[in-house]
C-alpha cells in the first residue's frame, strides 16, 4: 500500500510540473538548445564534406598543375595558418612534378613515333572478289513438315564434294598472263614476248672468284622502293634468278599454283610483272634451265612438272603422277646441263626419287627408287660427280646416294647419312666443287658436312653446327639456306629476328652481314637466292612480295 501511494504522489507531482509556466519555459529552452546543437552538427558535417571535396580538387591540381589565381578580395585578407600551409604544399608539389618533366616527355614520345610505311604497291594490284553465294543446307524433316512415323521420307540427292583446287588439264597450256585486262592483253603480251626474246643467247660463263674479293661488293647491297614488288598473290614457296647479265628477270612460285615472272627494270603499266597459273598447288621448286635460257621448269605439290617454253609460249608437260593416287612432288634437280634429265623427289606414304629423261618423249619416269620411310623434302645432285646426290627427309636424316647402286625393288640403303634431331628442310651440295653439304633443320640448327669419297671415312662427316632460329610456323615458308652460286664458303638464309633481315653466313658460323632496310623490308624473307653472275640478292616473303638488293 505504501508503494502505491508513493507512485500516485510522484505522478501527481509530474502533472503539476507540466502546468507550471516557469518549469515549462525551462523545458522549452532545453529542447531548443538540443535542436540548435543538432543543426550545428549537421552544418559541421557538411563543412567537412566540402573540405574533403576541396582536398580532392587540390590533388587533381597537383597532378595537372595550373597557375594559382588569387581573388582580389583575398589580397587584404589575412589567411589562416591552415590555408598558408595548404598553399605552400600545393606550390611545392607543382615544382616537384614540373622537375620530373612528365608531360614534356610524353609530348616528345608522341612527336618521335615513326610513321608506319605502307607496303610497296608495285606489281600485282589487289582486286575485290565478288561475294560467293551462300550454299544452303537441306532443310530438316521438321521444316519440311514430314511425319517420320507415317509417311515415307523423300529421296534426298547429295552431290559429291568438288575439289577446291583441281589439277590443270594435261597437255600444253597457253602461256598467257592472267593479270592483264582484256583491253591491254595484246600490248602487254607483246611486251612479255619482247622481254623473253632479249634473254635468248645471253647466258654468261661464271667463274669461281676469290672469297674476299667477291664478299666485299655483297656487303654494299641496298634496297629501294622501286625494287620491291608483289609478284604472286599469295605465299612464295620458291624463286630463281635468270643468268642473263643484261636483264634482271626473276621467277617466283606461289602457293596456289601461281607462277610470276618479274622484269625488274621494266616500265610498263604492270611494273614488269607477268602472272601465270600452270599448277593448282604450291610450286615448291622453280628453276631456269642451266644452258637453255629460253626455258624454265616448275615442280608442284599437284603431282606435275611443267616446262615453260619462251619460244613457243606454252607450258609443256614433263612429268605427271597418277591423279587417282595421293602423290605429290617436292623438289627436283638437273642431272644434265641442258636440263633434259631430272631427278625428282616424289612422296606417297614414303620418300621416293624419280629419274626422268625428257629425250625419250615419254611422261613416265625411267626409274623410281624408294629411299626413305617418310617424305623427301629436297634432292641435290653433286655438281661434278653426277651419280652422287643427297636427300633431306622428314625422318630427321640427310642421306647420300649413288645412282649406280639403286634398285627399283624395295627400299634402298644409303652410302652415308647425317642424323638430325628433327625434320630436315633442305640439304644442298656446295655449287663449285661439291665438297660440302649445307643442311637446314627444324631443330634450330644449320649444319655443314664434308663430302669425301676417297678417304678412310667416306661419306658425310659433320664439320660445323650453327645455332639458328628456324621455327617459321605454319604461315611462313620453311627456311632453306642457299649457297652463293660462285662461292664455297658463303651462304644466305632468312631470319626471324627483329628488325627483319636476311643473314649472310660463312661456313665457320660467322655472320658476315645483315641485309636490313627497315623502311622497305618489314617481313620475314623465307626464300632467298643470289644472282648467278651479278652481285644481286633476292628475297621473297609470305605475302608474295620480292625484294631485290643490288
Amino acid at each position: 500500500m505504501i508503494g502505491i501511494v508513493n507512485a500516485k504522489a510522484k505522478r501527481k507531482h509530474v502533472d503539476e510540473d507540466m502546468y507550471d509556466p516557469k518549469k515549462r519555459k525551462i523545458e522549452l529552452r532545453r529542447s531548443n538548445r538540443i535542436r540548435r546543437t543538432e543543426v550545428e552538427e549537421k552544418k559541421e558535417l557538411k563543412r567537412e564534406e566540402e573540405n574533403e571535396e576541396q582536398e580532392k580538387e587540390n590533388i587533381i591540381e597537383v597532378i595537372q598543375p595550373k597557375p594559382i589565381e588569387v581573388h582580389s578580395s583575398y589580397v587584404h585578407t589575412e589567411l589562416s595558418d591552415y590555408e598558408k600551409l595548404r598553399l605552400k604544399n600545393i606550390e611545392e608539389n607543382q615544382k616537384f612534378f614540373a622537375s620530373l618533366e612528365i608531360f614534356k616527355t610524353k609530348e616528345d614520345m608522341m612527336m618521335g613515333t615513326p610513321k608506319i610505311k605502307k607496303p610497296s604497291s608495285r606489281g600485282l594490284k589487289s582486286e575485290k572478289k565478288p561475294a560467293e553465294p551462300i550454299i544452303l543446307r537441306p532443310r530438316s524433316l521438321r521444316l519440311q513438315r514430314i511425319d517420320p512415323s507415317g509417311d515415307p521420307l523423300p529421296k534426298i540427292e547429295f552431290t559429291e564434294p568438288v575439289e577446291e583446287h583441281p589439277r590443270k588439264p594435261a597437255g600444253p597450256l597457253d602461256m598467257t598472263p592472267t593479270n592483264i585486262k582484256n583491253e591491254n592483253k595484246e600490248n602487254l603480251s607483246t611486251d612479255f614476248s619482247k622481254c623473253m626474246e632479249c634473254l635468248q643467247n645471253q647466258l654468261t660463263e661464271t667463274e669461281s672468284p676469290d672469297m674476299k674479293m667477291c664478299v666485299l661488293p655483297l656487303l654494299k647491297l641496298g634496297l629501294t622502293e622501286e625494287r620491291v614488288a608483289k609478284v604472286v598473290p599469295n605465299r612464295i614457296f620458291s624463286l630463281d634468278v635468270h643468268r642473263s647479265a643484261s636483264k634482271l628477270i626473276i621467277g617466283v612460285g606461289g602457293k596456289w599454283g601461281h607462277l610470276g615472272i618479274w622484269d625488274v627494270e621494266s616500265k610498263n603499266e604492270n611494273d614488269g610483272v607477268f602472272l601465270f597459273e600452270p599448277h593448282s598447288r604450291p610450286i615448291n621448286c622453280f628453276k631456269f634451265a642451266p644452258m637453255d635460257c629460253g626455258k624454265f621448269l616448275s615442280c608442284s605439290y599437284d603431282g606435275t612438272v611443267r616446262c615453260g617454253d619462251l619460244n613457243k609460249l606454252v607450258f609443256e608437260d614433263v612429268y605427271c603422277t597418277n591423279p587417282d593416287e595421293d602423290q605429290w612432288l617436292s623438289y627436283f634437280d638437273f642431272l644434265s646441263p641442258d636440263g633434259s634429265q631430272l631427278l625428282i623427289g616424289q612422296n606417297m606414304k614414303a620418300g621416293y626419287a624419280a629419274l626422268i629423261d625428257r629425250r625419250t618423249n615419254s611422261s613416265s619416269p625411267v626409274q623410281t627408287y624408294k629411299l626413305h620411310d617418310r617424305n623427301v623434302k629436297t634432292v641435290s645432285i653433286h655438281p661434278l660427280k653426277k651419280n652422287y646426290f643427297v636427300t633431306a627427309s622428314t625422318d630427321t636424316t640427310v642421306a647420300l646416294w649413288d645412282l649406280r647402286m639403286l634398285s627399283n625393288e624395295g627400299k634402298n640403303k644409303p652410302l652415308s647419312y647425317l642424323p638430325h634431331l628433327k625434320t630436315v628442310s633442305s640439304a644442298f651440295f656446295s655449287p663449285v666443287t661439291g665438297s660440302q653439304v649445307l643442311t637446314t633443320s627444324v631443330d634450330d640448327r644449320l649444319r655443314i658436312a664434308d663430302f669425301d669419297m676417297s678417304g678412310s671415312t667416306q661419306g658425310l662427316n659433320l664439320k660445323t653446327t650453327i645455332r639458328h632460329n628456324n621455327h617459321t610456323g605454319r604461315w611462313l615458308s620453311s627456311f632453306r639456306a642457299q649457297w652463293h652460286p660462285r662461292l664455297e664458303d658463303v651462304f644466305v638464309v632468312g631470319s626471324m629476328d627483329r628488325p627483319r633481315r636476311i643473314e649472310l653466313f660463312s661456313t665457320d658460323g660467322t655472320i658476315l652481314h645483315n641485309y636490313m632496310e627497315e623502311e622497305f623490308l618489314s617481313s620475314v624473307c623465307s626464300v632467298n637466292a643470289f644472282h648467278p653472275s651479278r652481285n644481286i640478292l633476292i628475297g621473297g616473303n609470305s605475302s608474295g612480295r620480292v625484294h631485290v638488293f643490288m
